[in-house]
């Protein structure tokens, strides 16, 4: 179940930073079958008297959140694969200036570094 989903620990930086390219590039050529931007459609949406009879609009709304949701994952891997591309002791600082409340992606973030950095504390202390 979709609960269950963060107790399967990562595997190890490499295969993270491998993952996330992968998912990236998956968000970023399902952008590029889109009709039209994100931003196209989002004015087309906002146009005053837009000629869109009501199923096209709920079309167009739905379209607009795929679109949205796969920009959210997209900026997301870019953001981790920054983030993991780092020293142990800056991945180390940089999350500890971070809490739900001040960062986007919390669910990745408040979990997935903290377990690489344990397996990798642990793998240097052998």
């Amino acid at each position: 179940s979709i609960s269950d989903m963060w107790s399967v620990p990562p595997i190890s930086v490499h295969n993270e930073l491998l993952a996330l390219t992968h998912f990236q590039q998956l968000c970023a050529d399902a952008l590029k079958r889109y009709p039209a931007s994100l931003q196209d459609d989002e004015q087309l949406l906002q146009r005053p008297g837009s000629p869109l009879t009501p199923p096209q609009r709920n079309a167009l709304v739905v379209r607009i959140g795929e679109q949205r949701l796969l920009r959210h994952y997209e900026s997301m891997c870019v953001r981790a694969a920054d983030v993991l591309n780092r020293p142990a002791v800056e991945v180390r600082r940089w999350l500890a200036k971070r809490t739900r409340e001040n960062t986007t992606h919390w669910d990745y973030f408040g979990t997935v570094p903290h377990q690489l950095l344990e397996m990798t504390s642990q793998t240097d202390n052998k």
